[in-house]
Order: structure tokens, then C-alpha cells, then sequence
């Protein structure tokens, strides 16, 4: 699923992604994406039907970074079309996260 997806930012040198998250328990991000001054967790699933255990970790890492240093939560799969979920959440039909990636890196 991550074949095709580059992450790179030209503007930074030293900057290094992509990153994941892990917390002691084991709950992990696959992706933290770093955008402007706020970080993006990304949950990459298989599924086509999106339910609200996928979000523990992005909510999970959104609470522990704070509201002012974490930014939307994604969850990439295989569902048809975009939706919002709770607690500032987005799930993103997987062909649709290179875009919404371009997209937020030019944006700011």
C-alpha cells in the first residue's frame, strides 16, 4: 500500500520522513507527517469499512502532541470516498492521499 507514495521535502534538508509513532503499550501511527508547524498521524488499513477502533491511535497521538501541535487525523484504506469521523478525523480512499498530500505540503 505504501508503493508509489514519496515523501520528500525539498525545503528542508535535514528534515526526515517519513516518521511512525509508537507508544510503550504498543499502540502505533504508521506515518507522522509533518506539515508547516503541526504534525499529521496517518493510519494506512486495508479495510474498505473504516470503523472507530482504527482511530485509537491517531486520536491516542493526537491527545498526547496537544491540539496546537497535532493536526487532522487520516486514515488511508479502501473505501470509496472521503468522510469525516469523529474527533477531527478523515478517512481518505488510499488513491486519494498523494493528492491530499501535495496538496498540504505546497499549501504551507
Amino acid at each position: 500500500m505504501y508503493s508509489g507514495i514519496c515523501l520528500t521535502d525539498s525545503s528542508s534538508p535535514s528534515a526526515s520522513f517519513p516518521h511512525f509513532w509508537r507508544s510503550h503499550d504498543g499502540l502505533e501511527v504508521d506515518l507522522i507527517i509533518p506539515i508547516g508547524n503541526r504534525f499529521y498521524p496517518v493510519e494506512i488499513k486495508l479495510t474498505a469499512t473504516p470503523t472507530l477502533k482504527h482511530l485509537e491511535p491517531l486520536n491516542r497521538f493526537r491527545a498526547l502532541a496537544g491540539e496546537d501541535a497535532a493536526g487532522m487525523g487520516l486514515l488511508v484504506c479502501r473505501t470509496d470516498s472521503r468522510m469525516r469521523l469523529p474527533g477531527n478525523n478523515l478517512v481518505l480512499p488510499w488513491r486519494e492521499f498523494p493528492l491530499w498530500l501535495r496538496t498540504e505540503l505546497t499549501a504551507k
